[in-house]
């Protein structure tokens, strides 16, 4: 055991040579599990022994290694649990915020707002690429924005209610603009119906119409026009257009 410790002398394990010199132990490309190994191939002790053999600052240096090695282990896996956890509630975050553009733009189209839609869903897919709902209805919107204003147009103007509606023997002009003005009126000019009649054969020259009703919406006076006129109504994206039948 002097030998080992006082004296320069080689000795080999597992092919890596070390050189004992003045109480010091130096190894040329090895680790420190395999100096504990050592103990086991070259002096046939076990290697909770080493400890004793080896000198002191050899052996104390080498348990401060491993604790440091064991507190790095620890810190990077918190690091890189910490990181799981935060993509985890970035990517839930962010699934929250394109779903509210989603449904932002579900209502605009039941509005009748192609345009406010068409924005919405695509800032979904700004934040959400993957989001396959935002990105259909984004594809109908543009098929679909034409006739979704004319139903806007449609339930906005409909949907005025008339305190009173009454016209006695008028033409199918008279009455359509009449109820134009009871529109504007009832609505306080929010709503101005653009109405135009197409009757390219003199259908409607000689109809007469007659009616007299309280508290009731547009539509339902529109409909009692074309029952009586024999019309029909296409409600276009900025005008309502009276057909002859």
């Amino acid at each position: 055991m002097r030998d080992l410790f006082g004296y320069a002398k080689d000795c080999s394990c597992f092919g890596k040579k070390f050189l004992m010199r003045s109480g010091r132990l130096k190894a040329i490309g090895f680790n420190k599990q395999a100096i504990e190994t050592t103990s086991v191939c070259s002096l046939g002790l076990r290697p909770s022994s080493l400890g004793n053999l080896l000198p002191p600052e050899l052996s104390s240096g080498i348990a401060e290694d491993n604790v440091l090695i064991l507190k790095t282990m620890k810190t990077l896996i918190i690091l890189a649990t910490l990181v799981i956890s935060v993509h985890g509630v970035l990517a839930q975050t962010n699934a929250q915020k394109a779903n509210d553009y989603y449904r932002k733009g579900l209502a605009a189209e039941k509005a009748g707002d192609p345009t406010t839609a068409s924005a919405a869903y695509y800032s979904a897919l700004k934040i959400l690429p993957s989001h396959a709902n935002a990105r259909f209805r984004a594809g109908q919107v543009k098929i679909e924005a034409s006739a979704m204003r004319a139903s806007a147009a449609e339930a906005k103007i409909g949907g005025v209610k008339i305190p009173i509606f009454r016209i006695e023997e008028a033409t199918v002009s008279e009455a359509i603009t009449a109820l134009g003005i009871a529109v504007e009126k009832a609505s306080h000019n929010e709503v101005t119906p653009n109405f135009i009649i197409q009757d390219p054969k003199g259908k409607l020259t000689d109809t007469k119409i007659t009616m007299q009703l309280k508290n009731i919406p547009a539509k339902a006076i529109l409909d009692y026009i074309h029952s009586q006129a024999n019309t029909q109504a296409r409600f276009d994206e900025h005008a309502v257009v009276i057909i002859a039948r």
